[in-house]
């Protein structure tokens, strides 16, 4: 799932990663959402996929903490995303 980001943006409260909205990164995605509930049940998690084949984004937020934890063991999740090649 890292290597398909295609964007990160810092929220007030956490990150918004961006995706493709192909069928098997979004199937990928709910998985991984299913595993962080379990082993993180402090996130709040949103699943959204924009209109017309548009980008999917996976938003991570919670309560206060919540943005210093992402950043300390998700730090590959947020690092910038490298322009495709």
């Amino acid at each position: 799932m890292i290597a398909k980001r295609t964007a990160v943006h810092e929220l007030p409260d956490g990150y918004e990663i961006q995706f493709p909205s192909d069928a098997q990164t979004y199937q990928q995605a709910v998985e991984y959402v299913d595993g962080e509930r379990l082993c993180c049940p402090f996130f709040e998690i949103s699943v959204r996929v924009t209109p017309e084949h548009g980008p999917m984004w996976l938003r991570f937020t919670g309560r206060p903490g919540t943005k210093q934890f992402i950043e300390a063991d998700g730090a590959e999740w947020i690092a910038p995303v490298s322009p495709p090649k």
